[in-house]
């Protein structure tokens, strides 16, 4: 894009094309400098963060005034994958809750099941209303309900009829068999 856009300034006789060309060029090698640099960092980045990292993540989150609680009732060794997954559930979950309910009590649940890890984030109501709604997010749930799914277990993300939201995945406590994954749309579980 840096390319065609200097091609497009160095060719074109309209000035204003010529200005805009010039822009595009600058905000792509721009974009390609933060990207090298986030790719630096994830080479460059210890071994990814597992449910076990969770206490920490929970006391970097209540360092900064959010008022969390942990409750980790796990006791199987659970597959590296889903280690991980759900370490980033309830790191995106907990970042959501954060934004869209400042100041609300947060309980992080994770509890075994008939062969199945439960992973539940629940956030109350906020105490006061938000002064100005918080910015559009991104794929951050969606995200997450591919990676869920990838590992054959299942993510609702609903408000509670309290006021609050709740996140709760599903997943087996066991290595996913290959291509018996199922995708389940956010909102509602599968049987």
């Amino acid at each position: 894009m840096a390319v065609e856009a200097a091609a497009l300034s160095a060719t074109t006789p309209d000035p204003e094309t010529r200005a805009a060309a010039t822009r595009l060029r600058a905000l792509a090698k721009a974009s390609l400098t933060e990207m090298r640099a986030t790719l630096g960092l994830l080479n460059a980045a210890p071994t990814p963060n597992t449910h076990h990292d969770l206490p920490t993540l929970v006391a970097r989150a209540t360092a900064t005034g959010a008022r969390i609680t942990l409750t980790d009732r796990t006791t199987t060794p659970l597959p590296p994958s889903t280690s991980r997954a759900v370490f980033r559930l309830v790191q995106e979950s907990l970042t959501n809750a954060t934004k869209h309910a400042p100041g609300a009590q947060i309980r992080v649940l994770l509890a075994e099941r008939s062969g199945t890890l439960v992973v539940q984030v629940l956030n109350a109501p906020p105490p006061h209303p938000a002064p100005s709604p918080p910015p559009p997010g991104g794929q951050g749930l969606h995200g997450l309900s591919e990676r869920v799914a990838l590992l054959g277990g299942t993510l609702t993300a609903t408000p509670t009829p309290q006021g609050g939201f709740e996140v709760r995945a599903n997943l087996p406590t066991t290595a996913p068999r290959a291509g018996g994954a199922r995708r389940a749309p956010i909102g509602r579980e599968t049987a």
